[in-house]
């Protein structure tokens, strides 16, 4: 790719992922590392080509984001790379009942598929003790993981417009696919039980998350505090990406 032809690549994809790194042109040093990894590098999406190749893709913007960053801060081309092919592990404490959960759900699933080949994303039960509601519907997510169906059950849950009573929880185990019988066999016998209140007192004894206080997110074990929106998350996987070492 011409370097005429890498600026106006620059101007189409860097805006649609809100970074600042549009605002500066990039050195000759930096654009000859940028075109090397444009050549080189697969979109983490499944299309198979180079991120040059796919380049209207929101992931290959995303990489392509990252790894300007990348140069910004000095790093070489190997480098880049190699930060690049090390996933950032994001998890989140959720509890389904809870409105604010289910949104940062929906922010942390846009977040991944914007990020897909740098994220792993984790997800882990921080309930309220005392709502059995809490522990249904996270029983549906697990019955669902159990066949392989997590993510579908994962998403019908955070998209509920509320849950404040057992009949959405089995809506949404219908919708995703879940035996009933199953389902209201392991409510019954509490199946789950052992791996929700280990999380439970992981999450209070060991990350010194407040019961109840769930959404919590932590990035590589280490308590993130700012706002849960896309583009804040964005920033902070670029900071970690290329301030700490590797």
């Amino acid at each position: 790719m011409k370097c005429a032809d890498l600026a106006c690549f620059l101007i189409l994809a860097l805006p649609v992922v809100g970074s600042a790194a549009a605002r500066r042109p990039l050195k000759p040093e930096q654009t000859q590392v940028i075109e090397k990894l444009l050549a080189d590098r697969s979109c983490g999406c499944p299309c198979g080509q180079t991120l040059e190749e796919c380049f209207g893709c929101s992931v290959a913007k995303s990489d392509l984001t990252l790894a300007v960053e990348g140069v910004r801060a000095g790093l070489d081309f190997e480098s880049i790379r190699r930060r690049l092919d090390s996933p950032v592990t994001l998890t989140l404490w959720l509890d389904y009942v809870q409105p604010e959960s289910r949104a940062a759900c929906r922010i942390v699933a846009e977040f991944k598929e914007r990020n897909q080949s740098h994220v792993k994303v984790v997800y882990r039960y921080l309930l309220l003790a005392d709502s059995p509601l809490s522990r249904v519907a996270a029983t549906a997510a697990e019955c669902a993981r159990e066949i392989d169906k997590f993510h579908i059950m994962h998403k019908m849950l955070y998209d509920c417009e509320r849950i404040t009573e057992r009949a959405h929880v089995e809506g949404a185990a219908r919708r995703g696919g879940i035996d009933p019988l199953l389902f209201g066999a392991s409510i019954e016998s509490d199946r789950y039980a052992t791996q929700l209140d280990k999380d439970a007192d992981a999450a209070v004894t060991q990350y010194e998350i407040p019961r109840g206080q769930s959404p919590a997110v932590f990035i590589n074990d280490g308590l993130y505090d700012g706002p849960i929106t896309v583009q804040d998350l964005e920033d902070t996987l670029i900071q970690v990406l290329f301030t700490e070492s590797l």
